[in-house]
């Protein structure tokens, strides 16, 4: 099975687990994507396709699964780890870093954003 429909339904699934409603409209604040503590609900602009439709639900259910209420850039470092951590499994990162030597190149393998594995990589080596 294609990693991205393994990671279509790690998102799926937390989605569930974490109880939320995810909604394909503009988000009122104009952005790619929010998350709605009152409703419960994320909001995920309907244009979004692909990598960064993925980045930007997976940040946006970290930001359910905590539960925030707003905005802070604690709570914006939270909704990234979890984020990344439900798109790029810690074994798959660690083999492309040992293949490819930049950061473009393990985000093409891992089909992610260049600043999600520039961001993951900071987290596990500091």
């Amino acid at each position: 099975m294609p990693r991205v429909t393994v990671v279509g339904m790690v998102l799926e699934a937390f989605t569930n687990l974490v109880g939320c409603t995810v909604v394909r409209e503009e988000p009122i604040v104009g952005q790619l994507g929010e998350y709605d503590a009152t409703r419960h609900e994320i909001r995920l602009h309907p244009e979004l396709v692909g990598i960064q439709a993925r980045a930007v639900l997976a940040h946006e259910l970290g930001h359910a699964a905590y539960r925030h209420e707003t905005s802070s850039a604690h709570n914006e470092r939270e909704a990234d780890d979890l984020g990344d951590w439900l798109r790029i499994p810690f074994c798959y990162f660690m083999r492309a870093t040992k293949v490819y030597p930049t950061a473009q190149q393990v985000a093409h393998e891992l089909d992610v954003l260049p600043a999600d594995i520039r961001r993951y990589t900071r987290r596990v080596w500091g």
